[in-house]
């Protein structure tokens, strides 16, 4: 009976041992077959194993086909837009690369510093001498063939390569204006190639980036058909990604993970749904510590001009010191505008404005901004409204505010809607003339003025942006000159007060 016993539990134990062997060989033929396999088979990080988010996965398949496109002398080029700190640089400098060089592709690294590079070349180094590279790809563990010598310093390492025809895969780490003449690469990764906001914003250093880029990374991959991927903070709107994005003479792929994703995000996910791991309360936070101008940067990456693009910085300078209730009661005309969206918690924003115009002069007297659900919205509305007591509310015609208006056209007599005609570039353009003249005003106290400007002088009108504002902006302004006699809403006091909360 004993005997049995024992033998039940070897047999056990053989059994569980061969389920695991067969585990661990599946799990090095994902790593094998995939970049995210292998990123989360290989070593740990600094933070523990690492777990892909779902926009590493999407960037790491959309890597997968880059090398198949250096594989076929396609000479791919790819643009990386992803928050700091988010994992991109284990990813693309690190992990990535020891794949690369298991399959026989020599990279470079390239950083604003040497410092830097050799940083993320001693990290990569670990890796694909680590035991979990060496179970993937057992070659790296043997020699060089025919004897070839391999490389091993901290900025230039080669690995074994299971072709005799081809010299060993090697990882080369440069700074930015480091030489790579003489090095033959296939796929060359510019990481950060400026150091800060101070580094990007100077046109001397911008220049001898571009420079560097033109007459040292280019020129290294042209003859070769090989690939080129640059990923880095985006700090100005003429830095390298910037530039680049412009250039007729390149394609080049852009994919952009911004924080908070607008729409048709990369990765899938829905308009105003944060990156994994953030909060859009943490988004926030992180948006009133470092100020809307580099936040828009560097997390959402729109860098824009110092002086602005369609709303230049200048028009906005312009301020009034008075209570705002004070400069309404002196006003001929006042008005209350509403950019609508009703999506509560995430997503865009609802914009209410408060405008007064008084010889000539545009006045905002007050701004309420918020992710509303509709009920939420609705009894924002009727609260400023009876507060305020405006001569109209307008409301901009659009599916999120039909039916909000309809609501409150039963309670509010000669309630206004604005059809959106035209691109929003147009709407908003069509208004700067006003604020070039200097006849738009904001309050010089309010709180949220700053922010209002930053997100102001970012819209471009093209693609996903934070335009709620500039919305409602455009459209008071757009109806003020439009219809300058003020609308007859007769008792529409009255019929507000009669309406519950």
């Amino acid at each position: 009976m004993t005997l049995a016993r024992a033998d039940l539990a070897a047999e056990l134990e053989r059994r569980q041992a061969v389920g695991m062997m067969r585990e661990e060989i599946a799990r090095r033929e994902v790593a094998r077959a995939s970049l995210a396999g292998w990123c989360e088979y290989g070593p740990a990080t600094e933070r523990g194993p690492m777990m892909l988010r779902r926009w590493q996965r999407h960037l790491a398949g959309e890597l997968e086909s880059f090398a198949a496109a250096v594989r076929r002398g396609e000479a791919p080029r790819l643009i990386v837009h992803a928050p700091p700190q988010s994992g991109k640089s284990e990813l693309v400098a690190r992990r990535w690369p020891v794949q690369l060089l298991a399959g026989g592709m020599s990279v470079a690294l390239c950083s604003y510093a040497d410092t830097l590079a050799v940083e993320h070349s001693i990290a990569a180094r670990g890796i694909a001498q680590s035991p979990e590279a060496r179970r993937v790809w057992p070659h790296l563990a043997g020699e060089s063939p025919r004897g070839r010598m391999l490389r091993d310093t901290l900025d230039d390492w080669t690995v074994p390569h299971v072709s005799a025809d081809r010299p060993p895969p090697r990882y080369l780490a440069r700074g930015v204006g480091g030489g790579l003449s003489g090095r033959t690469v296939d796929v060359v990764v510019v990481d950060d190639p400026f150091r800060d906001l101070a580094d990007a914003t100077s046109g001397a250093r911008r220049a001898a980036v571009w420079s560097w880029y033109l007459s040292a990374v280019r020129a290294r991959v042209d003859a070769t058909g090989g690939g080129i991927v640059v990923m880095h903070t985006r700090w100005h709107v003429d830095d390298l990604a910037g530039r680049l994005e412009r250039e007729h003479a390149e394609r080049w792929r852009v994919l952009s993970y911004p924080l908070i994703a607008g729409a048709d995000d990369p990765a899938g996910r829905a308009a105003g749904e944060p990156l994994d791991g953030w909060t859009t309360e943490r988004a926030e936070t992180t948006r009133q510590v470092v100020g809307s101008r580099i936040y828009a940067a560097m997390y959402q990456g729109r860098p824009t001009l110092d002086e602005g693009a369609i709303i230049r910085r200048a028009w906005l300078a312009h301020r009034y010191r008075e209570a705002p209730e004070a400069v309404a009661r002196r006003c001929e005309l006042t008005a209350l505008a509403l950019d609508p969206a009703a999506t509560e918690g995430r997503g865009d924003h609802s914009v209410l404005q408060w405008w007064g115009w008084e010889a000539g002069r545009a006045y905002l007297l007050g701004q309420w901004r918020g992710q509303w659900g509709y009920p939420t919205l609705r009894q924002t509305v009727l609260d400023v409204a009876r507060e305020r007591r405006p001569n109209a509310v307008i409301v901009e015609d659009t599916s999120s505010g039909r039916a909000l208006a309809d609501e409150l056209a039963r309670v509010v007599p000669g309630l206004v809607r604005v059809p959106a005609r035209g691109s929003k570039a147009s709407r908003i353009s069509a208004e700067t003339p006003a604020m070039e003249a200097g006849s738009v005003l904001l309050p010089e106290t309010a709180p949220w003025v700053g922010d209002l400007v930053e997100r102001l002088v970012v819209i471009t009108g093209e693609g996903d942006e934070v335009d709620d504002e500039a919305d409602a902006l455009a459209m008071a302004l757009r109806w003020r000159r439009e219809h300058a006699r003020p609308v007859d809403v007769g008792g529409y006091l009255r019929a507000l007060r009669s309406v519950g909360g």
